[in-house]
């Protein structure tokens, strides 16, 4: 099983260590496609996010319902990305920092 497949499972010891990672303030960085890939334990712990254009709004409900970015109102975070056109242009969700962010690309 790789790495990758191990964030798709809910207990493995992979996610299982991203859990206990936090409590040391290490920071992991996990690049993914498309956010359904991750289990609903893994965007629990999201911190941080970070999205580019493309997401359809039923996946981009979906990763904030299920991660600890669902405190900030979906419909209007929504209503934000949606009208992003540059696919180089970012969507940054900070969370503890109660930040929404669109930064744009410097190209």
């Amino acid at each position: 099983m790789t790495c990758f497949s191990s964030l798709l499972k809910t207990e493995t010891r992979y996610v299982s260590n991203l859990k206990k990672l936090r409590h040391f303030n290490i920071s992991v960085v996990i690049c993914v496609q498309t956010a359904k890939s991750l289990s609903k334990d893994v965007k629990r712990i999201l911190t941080d996010i970070i999205l580019f254009p493309g997401l359809s709004e039923d996946d981009f409900m979906e990763l904030m319902k299920e991660s600890m970015a669902g405190k900030f109102d979906r419909h209007e975070l929504w209503e934000k990305y949606k009208v992003i056109q540059d696919p180089h242009t970012s969507f940054r969700i900070h969370i503890y920092a109660n930040k929404v962010q669109i930064v744009k690309s410097q190209a």
